[in-house]
């Protein structure tokens, strides 16, 4: 439990100093604050493991990664999926100099959502049931 929950501490951290790459720098910020408290070598590995799992696309290879994994992307099954989807491409216009018409933005949404998977058992049944309304309110031609 506490290899989730330093990595759920650390995961975006890096987006302090960059937006692509930003669990590289999480990692890098985890690493010097476990060091600091004189962590395993073991622990900070699946720490780091944990983060580099959260990259896109999501490769969990235990329950660990699994669930930092779901809980990242928790958003998609959120009723307020459509507010988050809005701040996020302001986001992007302003960080990263993406501009999407609404058509654009939420085919973009609807695409991601649809090739993600979650992969916990609570994140296959109940998530999934919600992320799916959500897709729903961004499929193409409607």
């Amino acid at each position: 439990m506490d290899i989730l929950l330093v990595s759920a501490w650390f995961h975006d951290s890096g987006y302090l100093f960059t937006y692509r790459g930003h669990e590289d720098a999480g990692m890098a910020i985890a690493g010097t604050f476990l060091i600091q408290h004189q962590v395993s070598r073991d622990f900070m590995n699946e720490v780091f493991a944990c983060i580099e799992a959260t990259k896109m696309p999501q490769l969990p290879k235990n329950i660990l990664q699994e669930i930092i994994c779901d809980a990242d992307l928790y958003h998609f099954s959120s009723p307020d999926y459509p507010i988050y989807a809005e701040k996020l491409r302001r986001e992007w216009a302003e960080w990263l100099d993406k501009h999407f018409s609404d058509k654009d933005w939420n085919e973009l949404n609807w695409s991601v959502m649809r090739h993600h998977q979650y992969f916990t058992n609570y994140g296959k049944t109940i998530l999934q049931a919600k992320k799916q309304k959500n897709m729903a309110l961004l499929m193409p031609g409607t």
